[in-house]
């Protein structure tokens, strides 16, 4: 199962050695652009001049007054430009900063991620290719992505009773795939182990209403694709 990123995090602002980022789920380069531009040009326009040199005065005493003033205006700039920005969606967060560690880092959490994806996918493709799901096997996900076909999606069939036992015991042996992979999140990405807990509990919430032949095949793709789009959207948000 792999997660969808969609968020957008832009424009950094370097503060000592963290850095933070304006960021909107779901928004774009162009949407970032856009209220910026808006953004600034509305602080701008909100933020007259505060210097107080009347021209009077000696060529130091210029100096000073431009120095304060523009140090005034550009804080009452800033505070305008946020305030704008936030009221249009974003939010600033803070991110660590990139060094060799880090990256070494997430290198090697990406290699252990893949690997407990690979291990789950030929997990259950042991599963599914027992004799006894056959039966089920036309309304099988696709392995790697978890997508459904479009006839998948629309087959407003209920499980027959023969298959109504198969799809108890098919989720009864595949969650001992799915407990292997959260097990290794447990290490790998602590801060995913929630999403995929909620993950299992709803889809099995599915399969007991599709076992109990309540909701039809399509209903159960259905709702399998939501649940899968909903986690793949906390995921987004979620610091591996």
């Amino acid at each position: 199962m792999r997660p969808v990123f969609a968020t957008v995090a832009i424009a950094s602002v370097l503060v000592g050695c963290a850095q933070t980022v304006w960021v909107r789920p779901g928004a774009t380069q162009s949407d970032f652009a856009c209220d910026r531009a808006t953004c600034d040009y509305q602080s701008e326009m909100g933020t007259p001049s505060s210097s107080r040199y009347d021209g009077r005065g000696n060529m130091n005493d210029a100096i000073a007054d431009g120095i304060v003033s523009g140090i005034a205006d550009g804080i009452r700039k800033g505070t305008l430009m946020n305030k704008c920005m936030v009221a249009n969606g974003w939010t600033l967060q803070k991110v660590e900063p990139v060094t060799d560690q880090t990256i070494a880092s997430q290198n090697y959490k990406k290699v252990e991620l893949a690997g407990l994806r690979d291990r789950r996918i030929a997990c259950t493709g042991e599963i599914r290719n027992k004799p006894t799901y056959t039966a089920l096997r036309p309304h099988f996900s696709e392995i790697k992505s978890g997508a459904f076909t479009m006839v998948q999606l629309t087959d407003e069939s209920l499980p027959t009773v023969n298959q109504s036992p198969l799809l108890a015991n098919y989720w009864d042996e595949g969650k001992i795939c799915v407990t292997a992979m959260i097990e290794g999140l447990a290490v790998v990405a602590p801060s995913w182990v929630p999403n995929f807990q909620q993950l299992v509990a709803e889809n099995e919430q599915v399969m007991i209403l599709m076992a109990k032949r309540q909701i039809t095949w399509g209903e159960g793709a259905r709702r399998q694709k939501a649940i899968a789009e909903a986690t793949n959207a906390k995921l987004n948000l979620t610091k591996i």
